[in-house]
């Protein structure tokens, strides 16, 4: 299926955003090869098939956010923006964001976001790095296209290698 296809077929009013595996379009994502500072990426040594998916193909309308969160396997993410805008907010690894919406009524907004560890625009060309555990929330400026890539590496496989047993060695 073409790609202007696909975005045919996509309910714009429904969905912000639509996220597929980057694989399905070789087209407009192969040729390109992951930044070398991030070292070889050891999703890529795991079987198919026992791997999730980790190189996605992102297009957002603006105004798209996402909510809260950390990469679900504690790896690291990078994020290549090819066309639009995107705000940033990161929190460290030990920020106190687990009651994020619904914060103790102690904590006021400026207290929770006092915990920002970087905020900022990102514009196209430029590729942003989010490190494992490092909870994030995006809002897309501009109707974006952007390739995302998770990846493990020697800094965090701390991080992800409880989760890398599950997915070899299912119980």
């Amino acid at each position: 299926m073409a790609f202007s296809e696909y975005l045919d077929r996509v309910s714009w009013d429904e969905r912000l955003s639509v996220t597929e595996e980057a694989d399905k379009f070789p087209h407009l994502t192969g040729g390109w090869a992951s930044p070398s500072l991030f070292g070889p990426n050891l999703y890529e040594t795991i079987p198919s098939g026992v791997c999730p998916p980790f190189k996605y193909l992102i297009v957002s309308a603006s105004g798209f956010g996402t909510p809260l969160h950390t990469e679900p396997d504690g790896g690291s993410t990078w994020l290549a923006l090819l066309s639009g805008r995107k705000r940033w907010l990161v929190f460290p690894q030990d920020a106190d964001i687990t009651t994020f919406p619904n914060y103790h009524e102690d904590m006021s907004a400026h207290e929770f976001f006092s915990q920002v560890m970087w905020e900022g625009v990102q514009e196209p060309g430029e590729i942003l790095y989010v490190p494992s555990g490092c909870a994030h929330v995006v809002l897309t400026l501009d109707a974006s296209v952007a390739i995302s890539v998770d990846f493990i590496n020697d800094t965090n496989l701390p991080f992800i290698a409880p989760h890398l047993r599950a997915l070899i060695c299912p119980q």
